[in-house]
């Protein structure tokens, strides 16, 4: 369960995340868990990564931001193509 001060953190970071989305980054967190939140990484044109598509999830702790969240990625290594043009 997250302390006070993290769940307010968090809140203010989603909010700000929704109100100025960083470029090729999508990240929410579990509508169930606010300490939990899933990732996808877009791979920016004219780029090797164009067309990647990777996805993690960070866990935050409960008395962040005084500790890191951990960061785990679902897509294995090398690039995961969801669609490409150069065939």
């Amino acid at each position: 369960m997250a302390s006070k001060a993290a769940y307010r953190r968090l809140s203010k970071e989603y909010i700000e995340i929704k109100r100025n989305p960083p470029p090729y980054i999508i990240a929410k967190p579990l509508e169930s868990n606010i300490l939990e939140w899933h990732f996808c990484l877009y791979g920016p044109q004219g780029t090797v990564y164009e067309y990647g598509e990777y996805h993690g999830k960070l866990r935050f702790p409960s008395d962040y931001p005084f500790k890191p969240p951990s960061i785990q990625m679902f897509t294995p290594s090398g690039k995961c193509l969801k669609y490409s043009s150069k065939k």
